[in-house]
C-alpha cells in the first residue's frame, strides 16, 4: 500500500491542484454573479454582458476541467469585476461629497459661545 501511495503521489497532487482550481473558479463565478445582482443598475450594460459571458465560459471550463482556460478566465473575470466595482462605487462617493458642501452652509445660524476667564 505504501508503494502504491508513493507511486501515485504525483498523480494525487495533480488531481488536488485541479480540484482546488475548480473550487476557486466556481467561488469566483458565484461571487461575481452575486455582485452583479447586488449592484443592479449601477453596472454598465456592456460590462455586465461581458462579465456574464466570462462567468458562463468559466463554468464551461470548470465542467471540462480545462486548467489553462480556468486560470485565464478567472484572471479576466477578476480584473473585470474590479473595474465594475470601482466604477459603480466611485459615483456614489462623489455625490455625497457635493451634498456635504451644501449642508455646511446650513450652519450659518449657529453662534459659537464665548468663554472668558475672570
Amino acid at each position: 500500500m505504501v508503494r502504491d501511495a508513493e507511486a501515485h503521489a504525483a498523480e494525487d497532487k495533480r488531481r488536488r491542484e485541479i480540484v482546488e482550481l475548480k473550487n476557486q473558479s466556481d467561488s469566483l463565478a458565484y461571487q461575481s454573479e452575486k455582485s452583479l445582482g447586488d449592484l443592479g443598475d449601477k453596472v454598465d450594460s456592456v460590462q455586465k454582458g461581458r462579465a456574464e459571458g466570462l462567468i458562463k465560459d468559466l463554468r464551461d471550463a470548470i465542467a471540462q476541467e480545462d486548467e489553462g482556460r480556468m486560470q485565464t478566465l478567472s484572471n479576466e473575470l477578476q480584473q473585470l469585476m474590479m473595474q465594475i466595482s470601482q466604477s459603480a462605487y466611485s459615483e456614489p462617493q462623489s455625490q455625497p461629497a457635493g451634498g456635504d458642501g451644501g449642508t455646511s452652509g446650513g450652519d450659518e445660524g449657529v453662534v459659537e459661545g464665548e468663554y472668558t476667564v475672570e
